[in-house]
C-alpha cells in the first residue's frame, strides 16, 4: 500500500447492552480497493459497519479516513444495509437521486442522472413507480442505484444481495463487479455467501464468533473480471479451501 489507507480501524471496542460485539476490530483498505469480511451471524459484521459509517460511535478504538481520525464520519462514506431501506413515499427515481440532492444537484440534474444509472441497472421505464410495486430484486437495484449515486469515495456494503433468488444475485454481482470498476471506490462488503467474497473482493477478512475481530486474511490472487465460471476452476476451488480453513480455524464453524 502506497500512502495512507482510505479506511483503517484501529482496536476498534463496543459492547451493546452487556454484551461485547466488538472485540478489537484492526483492518485497513487501501485507496480504490473491494475488500469482502465474512463470519459467523450475530458476530458483529453490521456493527462494526455502522460503527465505520459513523452511525454509532465505539467504546474504544478509533476509525481513521485517508490516514487521519475521524470523529466525524457521517455522510463521507455511502452505507448499502441489508433491506433496501427505501423512502416508500418517494419514486424510484427519487429515492436514487437521493445523494445527488444532498449534494445540491438541481432536481432536473439529479432526475437525469438517475435516470441513467436506473436505465443501466435494468430499471428504465420504473423511474416513476413507488417501491411497493417493485419485486425484491428491483427494489435492490434501486438501492444500488442510490448507492452508485450516494457521491462517496467508500462504499459499505451489508449483505446487499443476500435476499435475493441466485440468478438475481448473480446478475447484480456483476452489475456492482463493474461499476466498482468504473468508479474505483474503496469498498468493504459483508457477505455470508464465500463464492460472492471471492468472486468479488481483492481480500477477504475472517471474523470469528461475537465479539468481532480480524482473525485472518485471504488474498485473492484471481485475475479480473472474473465471472460465475471461475468458481468450477480448480484455482477457485483451492482459494475456498483456504477460505473455510480460516473460518474453521477461527470457530465460525459448527
Amino acid at each position: 500500500m502506497s500512502g495512507p489507507p482510505a479506511i483503517a480501524a484501529r482496536d476498534l471496542r463496543l459492547d451493546l447492552d452487556g454484551l461485547p460485539v466488538l472485540g478489537g476490530v484492526d483492518l485497513e483498505l487501501a485507496p480504490g480497493e473491494l475488500v469482502a469480511l465474512v463470519g459467523p451471524s450475530g458476530c458483529g459484521k453490521s456493527t462494526l459497519l455502522s460503527v465505520l459509517a459513523g452511525l454509532r460511535e465505539p467504546d474504544a478504538g478509533e476509525v481513521l479516513l485517508d490516514g487521519r481520525p475521524a470523529p466525524r464520519r457521517l455522510g463521507r462514506l455511502t452505507l448499502m444495509p441489508q433491506s433496501d431501506a427505501l423512502l416508500p413515499w418517494r419514486t424510484v427515481a427519487e429515492n436514487a437521486a437521493v445523494g445527488s440532492r444532498l449534494r445540491g444537484a438541481s432536481r432536473a440534474a439529479a432526475r437525469a442522472e438517475a435516470g441513467r444509472t436506473l436505465a443501466r441497472l435494468g430499471l428504465a421505464g420504473f423511474e416513476d413507480h413507488y417501491p411497493h410495486a417493485l419485486s425484491g430484486g428491483m427494489r435492490q437495484r434501486a438501492a444500488l442505484a442510490r448507492t452508485l449515486l450516494g457521491g462517496a469515495a467508500a462504499w459499505l456494503l451489508d449483505e446487499p444481495f443476500g435476499a435475493l433468488d441466485a440468478l438475481t444475485r448473480a446478475d447484480l454481482q456483476g452489475v456492482l463487479a463493474a461499476a466498482w470498476a468504473e468508479r474505483g471506490p474503496t469498498c468493504l462488503l459483508v457477505t455470508h455467501d464465500l463464492d460472492e467474497a471471492l468472486l468479488l473482493a481483492d481480500r477477504v477478512l475472517v471474523s470469528g464468533p461475537r465479539p468481532a475481530r480480524v482473525t485472518a486474511e485471504v488474498a485473492v490472487d484471481l485475475p479480473r473480471p472474473r465471472t460465475l465460471a471461475d468458481t468450477a476452476r480448480p484455482q477457485f476451488a483451492a482459494l475456498r479451501g483456504r477460505l473455510l480453513g480460516a473460518l474453521e480455524l477461527a470457530g465460525a464453524l459448527a
